[in-house]
């Protein structure tokens, strides 16, 4: 719910591009800490880790939870921001955003 009213408000200044970029960029720092990553890293070497440490841990790539292609698309909804097809977009990659970060800290839960 609360990422559905962020996304709203978000979209509602046209903004939804860059707050998901910028919620990528959070939940990455938050990943990176938990894994005790340095801080001092770069974005792209954090984000090679994290996405080294998802196959490790056996994140199933093919669900849309790539940390790569994430990155990918939140850096060209942020590129585009402002168009409302977009909107839609940037709400479901915060989804998946949010889902990386809770399989990632809590461990991959089966469907079974």
């Amino acid at each position: 719910t609360l990422l559905d009213n962020t996304a709203t408000l978000l979209a509602l200044g046209h903004h939804a591009g860059h707050g998901v970029k910028r919620y990528l960029e959070a939940n990455l720092r938050a990943v990176a800490r938990a894994y005790g990553l340095p801080a001092e890293a770069s974005d792209e070497a954090r984000l090679e880790a994290i996405a080294a440490l998802a196959e490790r841990r056996g994140l199933d790539t093919t669900k849309g939870l790539d940390i790569r292609v994430m990155a990918r698309d939140a850096a060209t909804l942020a590129s585009r921001d402002g168009r409302r097809l977009d909107e839609r977009k940037a709400r479901e990659l915060a989804r998946r955003i949010h889902q990386f970060r809770t399989e990632m800290r809590d461990g991959h839960r089966s469907d079974s």
